[in-house]
């Protein structure tokens, strides 16, 4: 599956291609631009956990849900589609279900669609050996549970495991596919994209990562010059807390030189308002200090730490805006920090189930997400442009077309920013500036969607 517009692979791309380099610019790339794209070497659905499926569902041709019940002895099993029947050997596919059941019971493998990433991958180097070399030259966190699984997988399956294979390239195999793969929403599962997998971490990154089906894209979001290192937020980070940000790179063995790792900015994610009379001004970490950005003022770690497990002690009985609003007014904790943040989209997104919730609030709140966005994280992201998405929708909802258009606008220039002009996403936002929904029905049918649809 190639992407849907014109854009160069990795090794036709504008970028070096020394494997023992990070990937770089050989030319000036512009905000926007499409580096390049490259398709999934293995890819899964991640099938239906039990806490997941929908118990009501009768579609017969649904993809994804499915009943599932502890005690039925004939409730569905994983299986091999049609398709995935030629992607891994035959002893894969004569020895599936025993397979299934060796990888649920060893905790690196658990996951239906590493496993059958696994088995594909395997066939894929049997087929191919230039993908173990692609592989080796990805760094993977040294886990002896990797190399166990691999060693008893060729002890109890031998005929899986070809004798080309070493049980070290077995096991990184499986530390690559649990440190580099990609979530893929349209299968519901994740790939894995060697190249791509190249692209040194920075939790303020200068490109950002796009996908449809099988495929992804990487876009700069910032100017690019010459010479400079290609960087992406591998954990998708958003909004997270700097102890977040180090948990999960300390997690893979990385490390990171950005303005917030090193202390050059401040933690905006963690945000309380300052205790001066008079000054309006946001306390941040810089590494263990608290200090106003205005004033200087400082809290100690103990007074903030307090502050945020009083208010997330608080949380989960907030139904409203503005029993929030009126919870973050008593508090030290500032609007613009990310437990709010959460709160108000866990709110939201409960709300997006029911017709009762005001299309005002879901401005309102919609509103507050999108300033803590814009102030604690200082560069394009897609997370954004769904705000603005849902932000243009609730404007609909009020019967505010102006505004909405606007939106819609701030959208689209952000979307051609994160995934280029060509997408899909991009030309689906251009659609709604230019023909701005007025109502509910207009509004679901410019998503291609209707009243029994969006009713489901």
């Amino acid at each position: 599956m190639s992407l849907y517009f014109a854009a160069p692979t990795f090794h036709d791309a504008a970028v070096t291609h020394d494997a023992s380099a990070p990937v770089a610019a050989t030319t000036a790339i512009a905000a926007g631009d499409v580096i390049f794209y490259e398709v999934a070497v293995v890819s899964s659905s991640a099938g239906v956990e039990e806490d997941e499926h929908d118990i009501d569902c009768d579609d017969e041709e649904c993809g994804g849900c499915k009943v599932v019940e502890d005690d039925d002895e004939d409730a569905e099993t994983e299986e091999l589609d049609e398709l995935e029947i030629d992607l891994v050997s035959s002893a894969v596919v004569e020895h599936f279900d025993a397979l299934m059941a060796f990888c649920s019971s060893h905790e690196v493998l658990h996951m239906v669609d590493l496993s059958k990433n696994l088995f594909k991958l395997v066939k894929l180097a049997t087929d191919n050996a230039s993908i173990v070399g692609r592989l080796r030259i990805l760094k993977v966190q040294p886990d002896a549970e990797y190399l166990d699984a691999a060693v008893s997988l060729r002890a109890e399956f031998p005929g899986v495991v070809p004798s080309t294979l070493t049980d070290d390239d077995v096991a990184h195999m499986i530390g690559v596919l649990h440190g580099h793969s990609h979530e893929l929403e349209d299968i519901a599962g994740t790939g894995l994209f060697p190249d791509v997998a190249r692209l040194m971490h920075r939790c303020i990154p200068n490109c950002n990562l796009s996908t449809d089906g099988t495929t992804i894209w990487v876009t700069a979001i910032k100017p690019i010059a010459a010479g400079e290192v290609l960087t992406l937020d591998t954990f998708d980070l958003f909004l997270s807390t700097g102890a977040e940000r180090i948990g999960a790179m300390t997690m893979m063995g990385l490390t990171c030189a950005c303005e917030w790792c090193t202390g050059a900015l401040p933690d905006q994610s963690r945000a309380y308002k300052c205790h001066t009379p008079g000054c309006t001004g946001i306390m941040h970490p810089t590494k263990t200090v608290f200090a106003c950005t205005s004033c200087s003022a400082t809290i100690s770690e103990d007074e903030a730490t307090i502050a945020d497990d009083l208010l997330l002690d608080q949380l989960d009985a907030v139904e409203s805006v503005l029993e929030l609003q009126e919870l973050v007014a008593k508090s030290l904790v500032h609007k613009y920090h990310s437990a709010v943040y959460h709160a108000l989209d866990h709110l939201t997104g409960a709300w997006l189930m029911s017709e009762d919730v005001p299309a005002s609030d879901m401005v309102v709140a919609y509103k507050m997400m999108l300033e803590s966005a814009d102030y604690a994280v200082p560069y394009p992201h897609d997370n954004k442009v769904q705000l603005l998405d849902q932000l243009a929708q609730s404007y609909v909802g009020t019967g505010n077309a102006a505004a909405a258009k606007e939106t819609y606008q701030q959208a689209y220039d952000l979307s051609c920013i994160c995934s280029g002009r060509e997408s899909e996403e991009a030309a689906l936002l251009k659609t709604l500036v230019e023909n701005t929904p007025t109502n509910r029905q207009e509004l679901l049918a410019a998503y291609g969607l209707d009243d029994e649809c969006d009713e489901e």
